[in-house]
């Protein structure tokens, strides 16, 4: 008995020490100089554009018979769960979501950090309509290049789709009826009230995030994001810039109990007048009207061009051209 009381103590110091390990790397990321943050973030979103055509890749095989079978949890329940089934339950609820949030009028909707778009392509399957515009920004070019084949492939046609930063939207302001984001804030540690903050701008009616819940989460869950330093500050964020939250509950369907989102919903403006606009691309630094010359956008008050590759719009501010003298 004393043995294993020994052990356990070992045990409980080595999870306190990795605990404080990672606590530390975390606080030395933040503070290391902005040379060598850039180049971190430079390594992580080149191994993010590297991986390109993984997520279209596991969509398509989330039905195979030997597909994963995860804890989750359905409608309350933990249990397990296929994996694919998961997604779908899930992909449906947020198609239900949206219908209930746009109502009968044609709409609009952008997701932000979509990825290779399989979350908004499955979702524009399940709506109960077909005159929603479907807007998606993504910083990578090449999940961009794949969302744009995997939507074609499943005959559905995207308003607008562009190579964006989430901190950084190329939208006007109030030009989309429901902005949201689906496990996409993880990875921006520091950063939520300023995506937060850009979501709300452009929505015109609506904004709402589904991330793994801190404050919602069981205590592992909680355990992992914290040490992990994810959606620490979300609900922080919200409260920071005063919106008004509809909803803060768990969602009813996961395949990771130990990653289990919740809904943030917030309104924004529900009665904006709603004319199914289908929405254009605004400048991304100063939100002013683009030009299309040939294939690039040129914003004139700013003298940037955005460039176009392969019909994807680049709206990256840093990767703009200073070009005031670029004309039609």
């Amino acid at each position: 008995m004393a043995k294993m009381a020994e052990q356990r103590i070992k045990i409980s110091i080595k999870a306190i020490m990795r605990r404080k390990i990672k606590s530390l790397a975390r606080d030395l990321l933040q503070r290391l100089p902005a040379g060598l943050k850039k180049e971190h973030y430079q390594n992580a979103l080149a191994t993010y554009d590297n991986r390109s055509g993984s997520y279209v890749i596991e969509y398509r095989n989330r039905h195979n018979p030997n597909g994963l079978i995860t804890l989750g949890c359905h409608q309350g329940e933990v249990k397990e769960v296929k994996y694919g089934d998961t997604v779908d339950l899930h992909n449906k609820w947020l198609a239900a979501l949206i219908d209930d949030l746009l109502g009968p009028t044609p709409g609009s909707i952008l997701e932000a950090g979509a990825g290779e778009c399989t979350t908004i392509v499955p979702i524009a399957h399940s709506l109960k309509r077909g005159d929603v515009s479907l807007n998606a920004i993504d910083i990578s070019w090449s999940r961009c290049k794949v969302a744009k084949e995997f939507a074609a492939a499943e005959d559905i046609e995207l308003s607008t789709l562009s190579s964006a930063n989430i901190l950084q939207l190329p939208y006007a302001d109030n030009s989309i009826d429901v902005v949201y984001s689906n496990y996409c804030l993880e990875e921006l540690g520091g950063f939520e009230t300023d995506a937060l903050r850009e979501m709300f701008r452009v929505a015109k009616k609506y904004v709402f995030v589904v991330e793994a819940s801190y404050e919602l989460g069981s205590k592992a869950q909680r355990h992992k994001l914290y040490n992990r330093g994810w959606n620490l500050g979300i609900i922080p964020a919200v409260k920071k810039l005063g919106y008004k939250v509809l909803r803060h509950e768990m969602v009813p369907y996961c395949h990771d109990h130990y990653h289990h989102g919740a809904l943030i919903l917030i309104e924004k403006d529900a009665n904006s007048s709603n004319m199914g606009d289908v929405p254009s691309f605004a400048c991304p630094k100063c939100h002013g009207k683009l030009e299309k010359i040939e294939e690039n956008f040129k914003c004139q008050p700013c003298g940037l061009v955005y460039p176009s590759l392969k019909g994807i719009p680049v709206f990256l501010v840093n990767n703009a051209i200073l070009a005031s003298h670029y004309e039609s």
